[in-house]
């Protein structure tokens, strides 16, 4: 049996590695914090699937995540806030984050 998490948090740990695909299995249905370490690369498309994220998705790691923001981060059932800022996204920001009409904060 699976339990849900009210939050995850992966914060200020001594980290080096790309953030792994198998986030986006998590059952979580508040927020989700990552930040200020040494993860790098890519926002992986599957945290798109993390479809009980309702508060928030906090992913700030000091500039070192870099190519095109996902557009499965819209499928998001986000209420309050998108932060992806301090970081190196090389693109545009997909147009599918303005279906994220209810939160409050986006980037």
């Amino acid at each position: 049996s699976s339990r849900d998490m009210a939050e995850f948090t992966f914060y200020q740990n001594e980290f080096s590695s790309i953030i792994p695909t198998e986030l986006g299995q998590i059952n979580v249905d508040s927020y989700i914090n990552i930040g200020h370490f040494g993860l790098y690369g890519p926002l992986p498309t599957e945290l798109g699937d993390l479809s009980a994220l309702t508060s928030g998705l906090y992913v700030h790691v000091n500039g070192e995540l870099s190519g095109a923001v996902p557009t499965e981060l819209g499928r998001l059932p986000l209420t309050a806030d998108l932060n992806l800022a301090g970081n190196k996204f090389t693109q545009n920001l997909p147009t599918e984050l303005g279906s994220l009409t209810a939160i409050t904060s986006k980037l």
